[in-house]
């Protein structure tokens, strides 16, 4: 009996896998050839069959993509053109036998379940593009809080070192200013920022401050080197 109710089982699961659950989502490719299939399938003759085709593309080509009309209706000339292009359809629908009306109307909802598919897929491609952005964003941010507090650090060291050699916890910050407005073309800066932690993968800091606001880089540069 056991035997008999284990091959009974294995006919099953058999029989599940040749036929699918008609409810599971079907993927963009299987969906393309199910509405090939049927269309060849249908009764229309094979003129009939490439009127349709035409006048389907017609319409998939005059209806604005999704995110289109997201914001707001279509442009009235837009909308004026795929109301020609359904109308035409159903014109053309109007005219075929009862019998053949209802397999056109499988092709339909055929057509508007790979259109929803599409959309979907485009959604969650978006999605993605997003979550991509958002992490470059967040890493550049990161990375600029990172270089600003090793800046910061830099600076400490350097009026530790000031207050060493003069004697006073008062540092002017004159100096620093303008080895900052030189940027990595200062050397004193370069090796405050090596002790402070920062990577040699990294760029140089930039020459900045107020006269570069003002003057630009090079005027800038030209200013602080002058002696």
């Amino acid at each position: 009996a056991s035997g008999s109710q284990q091959l009974h089982s294995e006919e099953a699961k058999s029989a599940k896998a040749s036929y699918p659950d008609e409810r599971a989502e079907h993927s963009p490719v299987d969906t393309d050839a199910e509405s090939a299939s049927l269309l060849e399938s249908c009764s229309l003759s094979a003129a009939e069959q490439s009127i349709w085709k035409s006048l389907s593309e017609a319409v998939a080509k005059a209806t604005p993509p999704p995110g289109e009309t997201r914001t707001g209706p279509p442009a009235p000339e837009v909308l004026e053109a795929m109301q020609t292009a359904k109308q035409a359809r159903e014109d053309f629908i109007a005219g075929l036998t009862p019998t053949q009306q209802e397999e056109v109307k499988q092709l339909l909802e055929q057509e508007k379940r790979a259109r929803k598919r599409l959309v979907r897929k485009k959604s969650i491609g978006s999605k993605e593009e997003q979550a991509v952005q958002s992490d470059g964003s967040q890493q550049t941010s990161a990375l600029k809080k990172q270089q600003k507090d090793i800046m910061a650090r830099a600076f400490w060291l350097y009026q530790r070192d000031r207050q060493k050699e003069t004697g006073s916890k008062h540092v002017d910050s004159t100096e620093w200013k303008r080895i900052r407005a030189l940027g990595g073309n200062d050397p004193t800066l370069r090796y405050y920022l090596d002790l402070a932690g920062w990577d040699p993968s990294w760029p140089q800091p930039e020459p900045e401050g107020r006269l570069l606001r003002r003057e630009g880089r090079e005027a800038a540069v030209a200013r602080y080197t002058r002696k």
